[in-house]
């Protein structure tokens, strides 16, 4: 950190360092973060950048990022001496961290406070774009949960958080020392507060459930979407998947042939002379006609054609049997 009364702000790329990006990347984050293993997929090729802004308390960094991970151990931690604690907040792609024995998945949209007191694993499979918030441990209440914490920072405090974050990052060129610790003092009380309330989410289950429906919403009407594929494009196992929709009475079949017999209700009530049972299905997801009469007809109680016959004179067929 500078010293007392003084705010840096240092912008790093590894196109500086077309030799050695890996090289460049590693002694730049441990320069900021302290003592850390690096694993890269692919050294010679790997790309990375960051903004940071410090004072003598606080750091921020804008970070984009091609795949790596990261770990802190025990022996790194000693020598390191840092009890601070760091807020990670993702913008893009997913971040998966691992300390005390727990593991939590950041989506875009959510923060993790990770305690630099104890040893931690950090990766992400793909590129990834996000923001970091040091703050001094000393400034945390005695009765806030220790380990993990993701938080939702989507509506309330936590977005008032993530958006205060979101400006003084924005703002590095035109703050002085006083404008940029004053931000992250307030910030550091939010974020606190916001953690004390009802941000903390006790497990990973409810962000994978609504991580999957919001997936199985925008592409589940792909002929090739599958559970393994949901799994797979999310970065979750099969398993990890099932047991997070099991607690919520569903699965991701289920979401799946819910999504695609509903689309094919709404087109076959905008009743379209020109295209058929068959057409319908098809730009449904459904890739069998058997499977889909049998799953329209569970779901509404009548075949697919009864139901054009029904919307075709204005009856309403679309409430589940």
């Amino acid at each position: 950190m500078p010293a007392a009364g003084t705010y840096d702000v240092e912008c790093s790329d590894t196109r500086r360092a077309p030799t050695d990006p890996a090289g460049y990347w590693a002694d730049h984050v441990c320069a900021n973060h302290g003592s850390l293993h690096f694993r890269f997929s692919n050294p010679p090729a790997f790309a990375a950048r960051t903004v940071v802004q410090q004072s003598a308390d606080y750091r921020v960094v804008d970070f984009w990022s091609d795949g790596l991970h990261y770990s802190k151990t025990a022996a790194h931690v000693r020598a390191d001496g840092d009890l601070g604690n760091i807020f990670f907040i993702g913008r893009r792609g997913v971040l998966d961290f691992e300390q005390d024995g727990e593991r939590v998945r950041v989506q875009p949209g959510q923060g993790v406070l990770i305690s630099k007191s104890r040893a931690l694993h950090m990766h992400h499979r793909w590129w990834a774009r996000g923001w970091t918030f040091d703050v001094a441990d000393a400034r945390a209440p005695e009765s806030m949960r220790r380990g993990p914490v993701v938080l939702n920072l989507d509506q309330g405090l936590g977005a008032v958080v993530r958006t205060m974050i979101s400006t003084v990052s924005a703002q590095h060129r035109s703050m002085d020392h006083y404008a940029f610790a004053r931000s992250c003092t307030t910030i550091s009380e939010l974020l606190y507060a916001f953690m004390l309330d009802r941000g903390a989410v006790p497990d990973t289950l409810t962000s994978v459930e609504r991580a999957v429906r919001d997936y199985v919403a925008g592409h589940g009407c792909e002929s090739d979407v599958t559970p393994t594929s949901i799994a797979r494009s999310l970065g979750w196992s099969v398993r990890q998947i099932q047991v997070a929709l099991q607690r919520a009475g569903t699965t991701t079949s289920e979401l799946i042939r819910t999504t695609r017999v509903t689309r094919a209700a709404e087109l076959l009530g905008q009743s379209d002379p020109n295209s058929t049972i068959t057409d319908i299905a098809f730009a449904s997801g459904f890739r069998s006609m058997t499977t889909f009469e049998v799953a329209f007809k569970r779901h509404y109680g009548v075949t697919p054609r009864e139901a054009r016959a029904l919307a075709r004179e204005g009856v309403d067929f679309r409430g589940p049997a």
